[in-house]
């Protein structure tokens, strides 16, 4: 017999619909959400219930955006977990089934993948890190993504910013908040991870390297967050159980680094200006970063020789180029995410102590059998 956690009250759509608008939910409304469906309680039908809510809470005239990442479609070299033994790595690798937009499920949680299945919901196409869409703005938010740094400029989350989107945290924490990916993304001293993954190339099934804003791991993302709500910027409630967060994701996303001419722009359009000593302190020491993490696993596991797989060049900082076009990737559109570390729920963790990065750590990324790569080329 499955056990249900015990609520209050049994969570019913017209509840739900009923939280999110006193968390400030409006219809018309462009929303991205990051979720975890065990922390709401009792959900009366489950994940399909969250989701009608979420969607009539927008109505047709707005728009409701989840992440979809699918971190098991990378090499199975760099999976953190489950870590594929040694002597399956090879197999493992040659049998990798490619991403397909249509079938792969998402491992983000039962509200993202319920989701994804939902009529009329629109994905963006990416190995690992799409993002799903459903609404008047799903297809603009969908359409393209850069393979390199998708987080940022040309990307679904510039996109959202551009919408003036609202993100809801629904039982997480801001360690899954992507905005705060996007403002790492456009900061010069931004944290890099590669990732690799399979794709198929004129016929062929070849590995792309790319380059990506790294994992934060708990470093930052938190204290800002935690920051952020201090100041007052974020609205605080529950949805069901779930302690919850709505914001503005410019009011986030913009803030790390703004500067003042920037910041009387934003008082004058109505939004909050950046002058939380708290808050300012904690975005300092994200861009202050001195660190470049650059790849995922140990270097036991060996790293790729140069030659062997295709690799996607960094896209410039310079807002005047089109980060879409980047030299020899113009034909391959999709996106990473940096959270694609998270294969399932995690929780509201923001008040958890966090580990931090150690300077100068840079990891490698195992190697690709001779074999696998012949087997690639063919």
């Amino acid at each position: 017999m499955i056990e249900e956690p015990v609520s209050p009250a049994p969570r019913t759509e017209r509840r739900l619909m009923e939280d999110l608008a006193a968390m400030g939910v409006d219809r018309g409304m462009t929303l991205m959400v990051h979720s975890s469906l065990s922390s709401i309680g009792w959900v009366v039908g489950g994940a399909p219930t969250v989701v009608r809510a979420l969607l009539n809470a927008v109505g047709n005239n707005g728009t409701l955006a989840m992440p979809a990442a699918t971190p098991l479609c990378a090499d199975p070299a760099t999976w953190p977990a489950p870590e594929v033994p040694e002597e399956w790595l090879e197999e493992f690798q040659e049998n990798l089934p490619l991403f397909d937009l249509r079938t792969t499920p998402t491992s983000m949680g039962a509200i993202p993948e319920t989701f994804r299945n939902w009529p009329g919901t629109q994905r963006s196409e990416h190995p690992l890190e799409s993002v799903c869409a459903w609404g008047l703005a799903a297809a603009e938010i969908t359409r393209e993504h850069p393979m390199a740094f998708s987080e940022g400029r040309g990307g679904p989350f510039e996109r959202l910013r551009d919408l003036d989107a609202r993100i809801l945290l629904v039982g997480v924490g801001f360690n899954r908040c992507t905005a705060l990916h996007f403002a790492e993304s456009l900061v010069a001293n931004r944290r890099v991870a590669k990732v690799r993954f399979p794709i198929l190339e004129e016929g062929r099934r070849i590995w792309l390297e790319v380059p990506n804003v790294a994992d934060d791991n708990d470093t930052h993302f938190p204290i800002i967050g935690r920051e952020f709500v201090r100041a007052g910027r974020a609205q605080r409630g529950h949805i069901g159980e779930a302690r919850s967060t709505l914001f503005a994701m410019r009011d986030l996303a913009e803030v790390p680094g703004e500067p003042a001419a920037d910041q009387a722009a934003r008082q004058e359009a109505g939004r909050p200006a950046s002058g939380d000593a708290e808050f300012q302190e904690a975005c300092a020491g994200f861009l202050d970063l001195d660190t470049h993490v650059e790849d995922m696993r140990e270097p036991s596991r060996g790293r790729i020789p140069d030659g062997q797989v295709a690799e996607c060049p960094t896209p410039s900082l310079d807002p005047t180029q089109n980060p879409s076009d980047p030299p020899e990737c113009d034909a391959r559109v999709g996106m990473l995410n940096a959270d694609s570390s998270s294969l399932g729920d995690r929780p509201f963790d923001d008040d958890l102590p966090m580990e931090m990065v150690q300077a100068g750590e840079s990891l490698e990324i195992p190697q690709l059998s001779p074999r696998v790569l012949d087997a690639h080329r063919q």
